[in-house]
């Protein structure tokens, strides 16, 4: 039984071996990533090269190309999931290497990354295919397993994870079974080539020859055990040893930074909202989430306010699609995650530097991103269309600051920008800070309660400013600026003491006083834009505190950091979208929504332990001049006369990926789909095809399996006649039924040479045997020699026959009728007369 399984033991021990060889991949990669692709390529690579060289017998020059040819479908269709991605397979082999020594592990994201590990897989199957099916001892299989099981290891030796010895463990075993796998194909080659080379030499298969090949070589079998242990403990010895002990030598590799000058996120997302209150706004993008989480957006945070503007100064280093975990332990939180697919659908968002996600990533599929570790933050390395989509896994707090109970308590690990006041502001905010204790009736040293207090009174008494309003004072007062200055009304930088409130205008300030002065590289935005984002202290304080009692959300977004921050709470403002149910609440439930320029929104977050930075949103939700609430559509809102994207700063780049390029959207991209169609229909055709294939050639293995283990020796005997004949009827004799042994001995021998001659006699003589000497005793023996003459007779023939009629000889299938039950006692599987045995 050992010496049957042998040859169909070859392939699956192959692709074990290469398996095993790639698998320390699953490091750099979550299994549910990298998993399918590098065990279906391990799969696919010895299966096709074996098949493809057995039934055409081509050499090595034709078939390699053909094998490389699949494995680029392969990667086009299943590793990148683009049938037309050409430049991301490119992307992958060019930029793969060097991008997986520098972006931070596991990866996610760009799937071109996975090009490389899946290559190195197909490799391994391809030799190791081609070894088998030439009956080749070549050791270059085996190297390729040994070299990719060392690729691998390296290349994911950067993520062993919070347990370093756990990893090492599974790293032994794992190598020590491709070490088994590989002594367990060495030795089934070995013995298999003796086989074969008898065979060629026309050697007739006797019964000792039989008995003599059914012994294990036991010998082969320890001295390849005792090599891969001698060989597995040298390796070890040597990488523990001193000589690679110390300091490298060579300098480290040092993965591109991007440095983003200070900019504000606030003033684009103010401009996004339309002029007219009533007007529902432009879809941006379109949101399916999984589970309930509050239904706040961020695009980025800010943190350093100098009085005027807020400002932040981040860098973003090239990732995977993993966004670390924040590095304050009492941020941790053990709420449900939740994911996020968004579909873009305008240039308003596609364009800008940032990507909408709700609260601080885990991780980022579907696009390639930078990260910031210390805020969370993310973006695109490269310009996105209208069209692009991404998934996103969060783990939100469940709760806004106002649903915590007064209790909550902040954490104190956060970074000193987030407490951060400038002097002037500090002074006049000991004021504002009274007149609300006056107004709550809440005592400001209890600094959790009284912040609560304070953002509930805002939301209750106060009002949201009209767009349109603040639009046409903002319009008037940079017109008769321009008049006094002699210049044009058209918006520009402004300076001087006396433009504090135009200053606000700009889409992003350089700090001055607490900071050294930095240049910036944003162009300034429109008066309506810089109105509605104001954030100047001044400004903030006339607004919400003047008459009126009405800002905007930026503006009370501004007011309660720095009323958070002068308490002692850190603080930051966050610009997005907030999601507005039709009964006025901003809670999300699992189902799929639609947001657009009306929600663009700021809100502010505090850091609370055991459960992370918590969104804290003061805004009210009544305007100035009515109390219609704010609603969410999906109408077009009119095109600015500059876009809100000018407000966003360009941020240069030392040489990385830079964080806000100005990208240009591809007119052929709207067509992919077209030549992805093309292309598909054929692959499923073609996938069909392989599919009816496959089942063609089971149907003649279920046959040869069924034959081959009948209960009974003499049963066994006769069906290896009948298997004979099938196989001859199938390589081009024709019906061989009706004939007699002799007649099919003389057909064969004419046909394909005295090798399969000489056996069609063992077997037609043991047939004959045991079909009409009913009385003789037939042993397993006996059996076993008939069905060893019939596999030596198929390899003959096999090897006569073209490669055209090879392929026609393993798709025909001939039904022969099952044999009937020769009468006469039953005998034992042994063979003796005695009793009969029931079956």
């Amino acid at each position: 039984m050992i010496r049957r399984a042998i040859p169909f033991s070859l392939a699956p021990l192959a692709i074990l071996a290469t398996g095993l060889s790639s698998s320390m991949w699953l490091r750099a990669f979550p299994a549910a990533t990298l998993a399918i692709p590098l065990y279906g390529a391990a799969v696919l690579s010895v299966g096709f090269t074996y098949l493809l060289v057995s039934l055409t017998r081509r050499p090595m020059w034709l078939t390699v190309p053909a094998g490389t040819l699949a494995f680029l479908l392969y990667s086009l269709v299943v590793v990148l999931r683009s049938p037309v991605g050409f430049a991301d397979l490119v992307h992958g082999f060019v930029d793969g290497p060097s991008q997986l020594l520098s972006f931070a592990l596991p990866l996610v994201s760009p799937r071109s990354l996975m090009v490389w590990p899946v290559a190195l897989a197909w490799l391994a199957g391809l030799l190791a295919g081609e070894s088998l099916a030439r009956s080749r001892l070549s050791l270059l299989p085996y190297g390729t397993w040994l070299a990719v099981f060392a690729t691998g290891y390296a290349g994911g030796s950067r993520a062993m994870g919070p347990d370093p010895g756990m990893a090492r463990r599974v790293d032994l075993a794992v190598g020590a079974a491709l070490l088994v796998v590989l002594v367990l194909l060495r030795v089934a080659q070995g013995w298999l080539a003796q086989d074969e080379r008898s065979e060629a030499a026309g050697r007739v298969v006797s019964s000792e020859d039989a008995a003599s090949l059914n012994l294990l070589p036991l010998q082969r079998i320890a001295a390849g055990l005792l090599t891969a242990a001698v060989v597995a403990g040298l390796a070890v010895w040597a990488a523990g040893s001193s000589t690679f002990a110390g300091a490298p030598t060579v300098v480290k590799r040092v993965p591109s930074v991007i440095n983003a000058d200070p900019t504000t996120p606030m003033a684009y997302v103010a401009a996004l909202r339309p002029a007219d209150r009533k007007d529902p706004g432009t879809p941006l993008f379109d949101v399916t989430v999984t589970g309930s989480a509050p239904g706040y957006f961020a695009l980025a945070s800010v943190d350093y306010y100098d009085g005027d503007s807020w400002t932040f100064t981040r860098s973003f280093r090239p990732s995977g699609g993993v966004v670390p975990a924040d590095t304050d332990p009492e941020l941790a939180s053990s709420a449900v995650p939740v994911d996020q697919r968004i579909q873009l659908r305008s240039d308003l968002i596609s364009r800008t530097p940032w990507l909408p996600a709700i609260y601080r990533p885990q991780k980022v599929s579907g696009v390639a991103i930078s990260v910031d570790p210390g805020s969370g933050m993310i973006v695109p390395t490269h310009g996105l269309s209208a069209d692009s989509a991404y998934t996103v896994r969060s783990v939100p707090p469940a709760q806004t600051l106002t649903e915590l109970p007064a209790t909550w308590l902040p954490a104190t690990s956060a970074a000193p920008v987030d407490s951060q006041l400038p002097g002037t502001v500090r002074t006049t905010l000991a004021s504002v800070v009274a007149g609300f204790a006056t107004e709550t009736g809440k005592a400001s040293v209890e600094s959790g309660s009284f912040l609560q207090a304070v953002t509930q009174d805002l939301r209750t008494n106060y009002l949201l400013t009209d767009p349109a309003a603040a639009a046409s004072a903002a319009a008037s007062a940079s017109a008769s600026a321009a008049r006094a200055s002699g210049t044009s009304a058209a918006p520009r930088k402004p300076t001087g003491k006396g433009a504090t409130a135009a200053r606000s205008s700009t889409a992003g300030r350089s700090s001055t006083g607490a900071r050294k002065a930095r240049p910036s590289a944003s162009p300034t935005v429109t008066a309506s834009a810089g109105a509605i984002g104001g954030t100047s202290f001044s400004a903030v304080l006339a607004a919400i505190l003047g008459p009126q009692r009405s800002g905007t959300p930026e503006q009370y977004a501004t007011l309660v950091a720095l009323l958070a921050r002068d308490l002692g709470i850190p603080a930051r403002i966050v610009s997005g979208f907030r999601v507005t149910e039709p009964g006025g609440g901003h809670q999300l439930s699992a189902g799929s929504y639609t947001l657009t320029t009306k929600d663009a929104y700021s809100w502010v977050e505090i850091p609370v332990r055991g459960a992370g930075w918590v969104v804290l949103d003061p805004s009210p939700t009544r305007y100035a001049d009515s109390n219609v609430q704010p609603s969410v559509g999906v109408s077009k809102t009119p095109t600015p006369s500059r876009t809100p994207s000018q407000a966003a700063l360009v941020t240069q780049s030392d040489g990385g990926h830079a964080v806000a390029p100005k990208s240009v959207v591809q007119a052929a991209a709207t067509h992919r789909g077209g030549w992805a169609l093309v292309l598909v229909i054929p692959a499923l055709v073609l996938a069909a095809l392989a599919l009816v294939l496959l089942a063609l050639l089971a149907r003649r293995r279920v046959r040869l399996y069924r034959r081959r283990h009948e209960s009974d020796a003499r049963r066994r005997v006769i069906t290896a006649w009948q298997e004979t004949l099938d196989v001859l009827t199938e390589s081009g004799l024709g019906d061989l039924r009706a004939l007699t042994g002799s007649e099919v001995r003389q057909a064969t021998g004419e046909r394909f040479g005295n090798v399969p001659a000489e056996q069609v006699k063992l077997v037609a003589a043991a047939a004959d045997q045991a079909a009409f000497s009913l009385q003789s005793v037939v042993l397993d023996r006996d059996a076993e020699q008939a069905w060893q003459a019939h596999t030596v007779l198929r390899r003959a023939v096999r090897r006569e026959l073209p490669w055209r009629d090879r392929l026609l000889a393993t798709l025909r299938y001939t039904s022969g009728r099952a044999p009937t039950r020769p009468p006469g006692p039953r005998l034992r599987r042994t063979g003796r007369p005695g009793r009969s045995r029931k079956h």
